[in-house]
């Protein structure tokens, strides 16, 4: 389970009667916030990141000799994406300087990271 503290508006989750992405709206948000305030489980399910998701993002895919990796860079952020291992990090482009994140799994987490390093939503294309 998800704690709705995790879950922001325009997440991207699994729909509970669809089973298909949605976009969190304010009206899902109060949905979550209830089920969880009565003791319910939260019922919008995460969705894993992989490399779908990734280029969805506008993040491209790089091979250096056996390990690849995808990035974005965002002005002076450069995400990136260790796909072997699932590791996710954050490098400072003027400084160089690479800081491993927490293990991001999910497509929402992707989101909330982004969001706080850039004030801006991370927007997907089709593919």
């Amino acid at each position: 389970m998800i704690p709705a503290r995790e879950i922001n508006l325009g997440n991207i989750m699994i729909h509970p009667n669809s089973g298909e992405p949605c976009v969190i709206e304010p009206q899902d948000m109060l949905s979550i916030m209830e089920r969880e305030l009565n003791g319910y489980n939260q019922n919008y399910e995460p969705i894993p990141l992989d490399a779908e998701w990734l280029e969805r993002f506008s993040f491209k895919q790089v091979k250096l000799d056996r390990t690849p990796f995808y990035e974005l860079t965002i002005e002076n952020i450069k995400f990136i994406y260790y796909a072997g291992n699932l590791d996710f990090g954050v490098m400072g482009i003027s400084q160089y300087e690479f800081v491993r994140m927490p293990k991001i799994k999910y497509v929402h987490q992707l989101q909330n990271l982004y969001y706080c390093l850039t004030h801006t939503e991370l927007t997907k294309k089709e593919i």
